[in-house]
């Protein structure tokens, strides 16, 4: 008896458990805009899952939901928005998301489908677009008729007379040992700069970038960042830095997994 009654309570105990599992079905998504947008590479992340996606170069995804679900839909040249997940999806296992570019920067878009067969029609506010490829490359060739390095207390003084001699020599015999020691020591020093200001404009576009895809209440929302604390976050994860590569489109995933990993180290080391 009992065995019997523990058994009884243990099923009781079980139930609450089983009650919260959610089961989620494959939807069938479809991303469209008007012609000439790129459909290629957006991102669509299911919040409530941790779960993501991107989509193919004509728009289409498959991902996993269930009703309630919250799916970030993020483009790099458009601003991010939330769909939340009815009825209607789950029973068709079909989205359809309208992408309309608007010029304005909105607030947070969050949009439910307007209809029974999820279909999604959505204003977007237009970014703008960095060219990674450019904008991270801080070779000495792009960058050193971008800056004008002014003489400061470690600059040598010049000697116009010695220079004049010394470019004399230069013309004559083709070098001089002097010329050669100088011009090292000139173009290491150049290099140092260079780096330096490397890093200072790399670590901007990176803030940049964050501020342009995700606003105070994405990180509110998903990370739990208070809104008084969205630029303390952003400075936060740029001095961690973020992993090369991951700011591009096709890296999305990664990028908010890495952004969730610093929220979590963030939140701690505010709290102590």
């Amino acid at each position: 008896m009992r065995k019997f009654y523990l058994s009884v309570c243990f099923l009781f105990l079980l139930a609450p458990v089983a009650a919260q599992q959610i089961t989620r079905v494959m939807v069938q998504g479809q991303l469209t805009a008007p012609p000439g947008e790129d459909l290629e590479g957006i991102s669509v992340y299911n919040r409530s899952s941790q779960k993501g996606t991107i989509s193919e170069i004509d728009g289409s995804f498959q991902l996993e939901m269930a009703a309630n679900d919250r799916v970030l839909i993020t483009a790099l040249q458009f601003q991010s928005f939330t769909v939340i997940i009815d009825e209607g999806v789950i029973e068709n296992k079909s989205l359809k998301i309208y992408l309309n570019p608007n010029l304005n920067q909105l607030e947070e878009v969050i949009v439910r489908p307007y209809d029974l067969t999820g279909n999604v029609e959505v204003d977007v506010g237009r970014v703008k677009v960095y060219d990674f490829d450019t904008a991270l490359s801080f070779d000495y060739q792009s960058m050193e008729f971008e800056y004008d390095f002014k003489d400061d207390a470690q600059s040598r003084i010049r000697n116009v007379v010695s220079e004049e001699v010394s470019n004399l020599n230069v013309m004559q015999y083709g070098f001089t040992p002097l010329g050669i020691l100088e011009f090292i020591g000139k173009d290491r020093k150049k290099r140092r700069q260079t780096k330096a200001l490397s890093a200072i404009q790399s670590e901007e576009i990176v803030a940049t970038v964050l501020r342009q895809r995700y606003n105070v209440y994405f990180f509110e929302d998903s990370y739990s960042i208070p809104q008084t604390r969205y630029d303390d976050f952003i400075y936060f994860v740029q001095e961690q830095g973020i992993p090369e590569g991951y700011l591009k489109p096709e890296n999305e995933i990664r990028l908010l997994g890495f952004l969730k990993q610093q929220s979590t180290l963030y939140l701690e080391r505010t709290e102590d």
